[in-house]
């Protein structure tokens, strides 16, 4: 598990801490189904609550929405995409 502590010290707007809390927040989509996401993702939440207040509100207001996906069956999830015209995971070059 992640310190939160480190991403506290990480969360000055460094390479090192955006990776940091990338990863650390990461853990939710690792879960195998939404109850399980939800918990990693409040879990995550909690911690940082006491040290980083601005980190846990921005993932208390978009829980929902972050994990809307992972309604959808397991088998499914590995085929979604962006639909964000910005990203270019999805644009063939």
């Amino acid at each position: 598990m992640i310190d939160p502590r480190d991403v506290e010290d990480g969360c000055e707007g460094t390479r090192v801490g955006r990776r940091l809390v990338s990863a650390w927040i990461g853990t939710a989509f690792a879960q195998d189904d939404a109850a399980a996401a939800r918990k990693q993702w409040r879990e995550v939440a909690d911690q940082a609550r006491p040290r980083v207040p601005k980190l846990a509100a921005l993932m208390d207001d978009a829980e929902t929405d972050v994990l809307a996906y992972m309604g959808f069956p397991a088998q499914h999830r590995a085929k979604l995409h962006s639909t964000n015209p910005l990203d270019g995971s999805t644009s063939s070059p």
